[in-house]
């Protein structure tokens, strides 16, 4: 009997047992079960748990047994003990489709598998419904009988993410001591842009020290600072770091140096220019009036132009569409989003194609 925060009921629910040698086992203690935030019958069938940066994630079997579901999906939780859980009630694997193998009935291996820049799962399913004991009115969406072997994706440290709209949001951290190295994010902004600021331990703002927009789409994509700002000095440090989220995912940061990267990284880079996407330097420069940038794209694909101060605050869009392969060019006449002259000084243009970013400096000198 389990107490849902109400009448106890009969149900399945998950307890943890240990050994040291496999014979001899602690007695079992409830670590998981439905309560008051589940519907009614729901029952926890299992869980496939792992350690994971730091913490435990599961993937709970959840059961619905109810004579119109009779159904089995997976669901995702997280400890820092393995003992006391927080499970989502969001479904992590979704059932398939009416006709399709995994329509009712999955069971997910016991831990993920790094492939490259993803995780890979296991699981099984099968089109017909858990529970044939029950008298169905109406089986129209059972199927045949079959069962198969299913493989689910999802990108490295892909469990949740911070996400924003156009509206823009932030998010704070507490206050942190790094270590040396630079600051990489795991994020997913190619059609937004992340921003990210350091700050004293009160919160208050470290001159200068605002990046680049980042707009990109990558598990380990290098945060870039103004000319002649640096993160490392700021290591031994107790301080926050904030992220300005602006239609865009952040799945994870990290600070170090030698950080591990993909095949896909090693072969392109972060910091080069893709082969597919070459950019010659902007003509004048410096210039008084209007400066042109071009470009040339290898294969069709959608590029966006934006001009930002040496601050890092966004000046203008000067080019978002889907771009024919070939030789282009685009004219910044010195003016932002408002059509307004801004002043003298140092700008930079950002190109982006994909996951990649470049970064041209323009003089503007009136």
């Amino acid at each position: 009997l389990v107490d849902r925060g109400g009448p106890a009921y009969k149900g399945r629910a998950v307890a943890l047992s240990t050994s040291t040698d496999f014979k001899n086992w602690s007695t079992p203690e409830m670590v998981m079960h439905a309560d008051s935030n589940d519907a009614d019958g729901v029952n926890i069938y299992g869980l496939s748990a792992f350690p994971y940066e730091g913490q435990w994630v599961g993937l709970p079997q959840i059961h619905y047994e109810l004579p119109e579901q009779a159904y089995i999906d997976i669901a995702i939780a997280h400890s820092r003990d393995g003992i006391q859980w927080q499970r989502e009630l969001e479904t992590v694997i979704s059932l398939g489709d009416v006709g399709e193998w995994d329509r009712f009935n999955q069971c997910v291996s016991t831990r993920p598998v790094r492939i490259g820049d993803e995780l890979w799962m296991y699981y099984s399913g099968r089109d017909y419904r858990h529970g044939e004991y029950f008298e169905f009115t109406d089986l129209t969406d059972t199927g045949t009988g079959s069962v198969g072997i299913g493989l689910a994706t999802i990108r490295l440290d892909g469990w949740c993410s911070l996400q924003a709209s156009f509206d823009e949001g932030q998010i704070i951290t507490k206050t942190l001591i790094l270590p040396k190295g630079e600051l990489y994010i795991n994020t997913k902004s190619d059609w937004g842009e992340i921003v990210v600021q350091v700050l004293n331990a009160d919160g208050t703002e470290i001159e200068n020290m605002q990046s680049l927009p980042v707009s990109a789409n990558g598990v380990r994509v290098k945060v870039q600072w103004p000319e002649g700002v640096t993160f490392e000095h700021l290591a031994g440090q107790p301080l926050k770091i904030k992220f300005t989220i602006k239609n865009a995912h952040i799945y994870s940061w990290i600070v170090g140096t030698n950080i591990e990267t993909s095949a896909k990284e090693i072969k392109l880079g972060y910091d080069k220019m893709p082969v597919d996407f070459e950019v010659s330097h902007n003509h004048p420069n410096p210039f008084n009036s209007s400066t042109t940038i071009n470009y040339i794209v290898k294969k069709d694909a959608i590029v966006k132009i934006d001009v930002y101060d040496i601050l890092g605050k966004h000046i203008k869009n000067l080019l978002k569409d889907d771009i024919y392969s070939g030789a282009h060019q685009v004219v910044w006449d010195g003016k932002n989003e408002n059509n307004n002259p801004v002043s003298s000084g140092l700008y930079f243009c950002r190109l982006n194609i994909g996951r990649h970013s470049v970064y041209q400096k323009m003089i503007l000198s009136k």
